[in-house]
């Protein structure tokens, strides 16, 4: 009985709300999944390639900007065994941070394609003087 004279008769909310009192909305229906309205629904294996995404992300990144071994392997522990909450922003810090290291990086080759060296030129300043 939820309060006088109302009888549960299993298809109210009330008799699927968990024992805190707190009603968790559920993605499924079912009860190892919950559903928070502030979050992008994920599943496990959501979870497991955004990890490798993460990971591969730092790497790639570690090997534009040089890192040394053992803060590649610092930043990975932190990236990896972090809260699940911050597995979306880590992500998306790190993939910036590679977009521009590539965007540096071909500004840095177009650079130097379209430089002009003053190659050939080096005596003229003797021969017309």
């Amino acid at each position: 009985m939820l309060s006088k004279g109302i009888q549960d008769d299993g298809k109210s909310p009330a008799a699927n709300a968990p024992a805190s009192g707190v009603d968790v909305p559920r993605a499924d229906g079912g009860e190892d999944a919950p559903c928070w309205p502030w979050a992008p629904l994920l599943t496990v294996d959501d979870v497991r390639r955004m990890r490798v995404a993460l990971v591969q992300t730092i790497e790639t990144l570690a090997e534009f900007e040089g890192w040394p071994r053992e803060l590649l392997d610092d930043v990975l522990a932190h990236a990896v065994r972090g809260p699940l909450s911050a597995l979306l922003p880590d992500l998306n810090h790190f993939a910036e941070r590679l977009a521009e290291a590539r965007t540096e990086r071909a500004a840095r080759i177009a650079l130097k394609r379209r430089t002009w060296r003053l190659q050939g030129l080096d005596d003229r300043r003797g021969k017309y003087r």
